[in-house]
């Protein structure tokens, strides 16, 4: 046997004409088919906190009795029961609790990034780097910089000329890095600090946790970069490209950085905003 179920203002009426209409005025009528009898028919008892005439109209479409006739429409949408579910574990007395995340440990330790981490330094060093290029004749698109910020300043150029096929020489390299440092220097006015940096580091310092900066810019960038922290360089620990080897994605710089703060590096969180440095924390064993 057909029925009809009258959808209007969060009720259900089961209409008896077998024809499927829509008269001006009425609210859409759409075709459901009854729930199969049961070969012995037995009352469905219902407690008082689950009474489906007491219940909300959103709790009734929880009921696993209204689940077979329901339309298609209605019965798309989530039910409360699994929206609002929480994870739960057990205590050792056999009682549910809310399972606590574990509280970070006292000896963790942080490794910040500079620029685009801690200060809004970012395209005021690609467009330092533009302006450089362009006064050596070596035309480059800006993206192509912006792609390779976070790497040290000769690793950049190094991998600009494989990837762009041109050739630059270590004197021009030389050149490059002194006209950027000009460049960048001029453009320090507009530089920042990010939101919240400057009351993360203070944050770290009321809670005697350790941290320490690691960038792969020189001493004269990161001096810049520092002024908008509010940060004086000789009172921080800082390790920047002047004080080790290898750049980023080389990890030298952030286990320069674990000694200088006396932190296992294993102990230390590595924070930044470039792959670059997720790729050297990873190589250094380091949680980034």
């Amino acid at each position: 046997m057909e029925a009809f179920a009258l959808v209007s203002l969060g009720q259900r009426i089961y209409h008896t004409d077998s024809r499927s209409y829509r008269q001006r005025g009425s609210p859409i009528i759409r075709q459901t088919c009854l729930p199969p009898k049961r070969s012995n028919p037995q009352p469905i008892k219902h407690s008082k906190t689950c009474d489906l005439k007491t219940r909300p109209f959103s709790l009734r479409l929880a009921s696993p009795y209204l689940k077979p006739w329901l339309s298609p429409g209605i019965a798309a949408f989530p039910t409360p029961t699994l929206t609002c579910r929480r994870r739960l574990q057990t205590s050792p007395d056999g009682q549910p609790e809310l399972k606590k995340s574990n509280p970070m440990r006292p000896q963790t330790s942080f490794i910040f990034d500079l620029d685009g981490t801690l200060t809004d330094s970012v395209y005021q060093n690609v467009a330092a780097w533009k302006e450089a290029l362009d006064a050596e004749n070596i035309p480059l698109a800006m993206w192509r910089i912006h792609r390779k910020i976070g790497m040290s300043g000769g690793l950049m150029l190094k991998s600009l000329s494989r990837e762009t096929g041109m050739s630059i020489t270590d004197e021009q390299a030389e050149r490059l890095s002194e006209k950027h440092a000009q460049a960048y220097e001029r453009l320090q006015h507009q530089i920042i600090a990010l939101p919240g940096a400057v009351e993360l580091l203070e944050t770290l310092d009321k809670e005697n946790l350790k941290w320490c900066i690691a960038t792969s810019g020189g001493i004269d960038t990161a001096t810049i970069n520092l002024k908008a922290l509010k940060l004086d360089i000789n009172k921080i620990n800082i390790v920047t490209r002047d004080d080790v080897s290898y750049g980023k994605p080389d990890p030298d710089l952030f286990l320069a950085a674990a000694k200088k703060i006396g932190a296992p590096i294993d102990e230390c969180l590595v924070i930044g905003d470039a792959i670059w440095d997720m790729l050297a924390a990873r190589r250094c064993k380091a949680t980034g």
